[in-house]
């Protein structure tokens, strides 16, 4: 880039930059004279009305004389704008006839001018994957944060910071495709990773990722992966990821198990990498298999085997807030593990429901392990506001 030219970037903090000097919102203490800034910069290619950024800079205040608080105002803000050393006589602010503008004539660079030109390029179908992926690569370094996140809340703000955003995923979408039908999937995890710090819940892009982390041989941090989506949504939402994530986990699962050198490399993974305590907790797809073996042992050998539900929701029946059922959630794992043999295994089947299973025990001991649970709850959680339910039932055994 050329030094002359005045670069503006609203990615991130907004920060403009002409030679060698610099000017920025971030550490301001004065927030208006920004706020004018960025707004009058976001709107270059037309005029804004006095009325208008009245309006915008004060719509809770009243002021009793509004045109003289903006002049005073605009003073402000072309100070802060003194800073970048530009030629004498060059004013980034024109104030005339009412009406206030950003400077057009004086050359400058915008980042996000230079991520739309990239975004327009790159949405060319036609283009080779090589190329398209430069092009994504590009406009995906521009994005250094969401658009001006520090006047995220101002109604202005809000449609831009959207709009961009949503090219940006559409950026990464397009580049991850194409990534993988290159086979570059280090460069898909790294895209993919960056993504998700922009969007955290966008749950395609964890499936990339995991996809991507298996292709590398990554099955472990791949499962960790699975593990912690699942546990993010429950605790965000509320819900488990869609039925298309989960499938994920039977490919996780080959992968994982796929065979080793030698024996004892096979056991050496197979061994939990902490010394056990408590009874075994696992997702809910090793659940069910668990839950078929089980009751394989239990037809051939003639023991008895229970499932419980345990339930939790306020103490009139309603569902818990989220954060407070997270907590209790959280808590009542705990109590569940603490609780049970080591034999024993549990999973989470929903935002607010552990399901466990008892193998070799009497429907009285059943009843009666689930009222140690329910009291040791109670007891050490007195101020939570959930209400613990349960219920058990025999385990249904196959004919053979």
């Amino acid at each position: 880039m050329e030094k002359n030219i005045l670069q503006i970037r609203l990615f991130g903090e907004l920060t403009l930059s002409y030679g060698e000097n610099i000017c920025t919102s971030h550490g301001s203490r004065s927030k208006k004279p920004w706020t004018l800034i960025a707004y009058l910069i976001a709107n270059r290619t037309r005029s804004v009305t006095q009325g208008e950024l009245i309006e915008l800079l004060w719509e809770e205040d009243e002021s009793a004389n509004p045109s003289n608080t903006l002049k005073t105002l605009l003073h402000r803000a072309r100070a802060l704008l003194e800073g970048l050393g530009l030629p004498e006589g060059i004013g980034l602010i024109r104030y005339t006839g009412g009406t206030c503008a950003w400077n057009c004539d004086f050359p400058c660079e915008v980042d996000t001018e230079a991520f739309d030109r990239l975004f327009r390029k790159a949405s060319d179908s036609a283009l080779p994957d090589e190329e398209r992926v430069g092009l994504c690569t590009e406009a995906l370094q521009l994005y250094q944060d969401n658009f001006l996140p520090e006047f995220e809340s101002e109604s202005w703000a809000v449609p831009l910071s959207a709009y961009y955003r949503s090219r940006f995923m559409q950026l990464s979408g397009d580049a991850i495709d194409a990534l993988a039908r290159l086979g570059r999937h280090d460069e898909l995890c790294a895209l993919c990773r960056r993504a998700i710090q922009i969007d955290p819940y966008e749950e395609g892009l964890h499936s990339a990722l995991i996809r991507g982390l298996l292709a590398e041989g990554h099955s472990r941090e791949a499962l960790e992966h699975y593990n912690y989506v699942t546990e993010l949504y429950f605790s965000a939402f509320g819900i488990s990821p869609s039925d298309e994530f989960k499938a994920l986990y039977q490919g996780i699962a080959k992968k994982v198990n796929a065979p080793e050198h030698s024996l004892s490399s096979i056991l050496s993974g197979l061994e939990e990498e902490e010394r056990p305590f408590g009874c075994f907790y696992c997702e809910f797809e090793v659940f069910k298999s668990v839950y078929r073996l089980e009751a394989r042992n239990a037809a051939r050998n003639g023991n008895t085997l229970f499932v419980c539900l345990l339930s939790l929701s306020a103490f009139s029946g309603s569902p818990l807030p989220q954060k407070a059922l997270n907590r209790a959630m959280g808590q009542l794992s705990d109590t569940i593990r603490k609780s049970l043999r080591t034999g024993d295994v549990y999973t989470r089947y929903s935002v607010n429901q552990f399901l466990v299973m008892l193998p070799n025990i009497t429907a009285e001991n059943c009843s009666r392990v689930l009222e140690r649970i329910s009291g040791a709850f109670r007891r050490e959680n007195p101020k939570s506001p959930a209400f613990l339910r349960t219920s058990l039932q025999p385990m249904s055994l196959p004919e053979f």
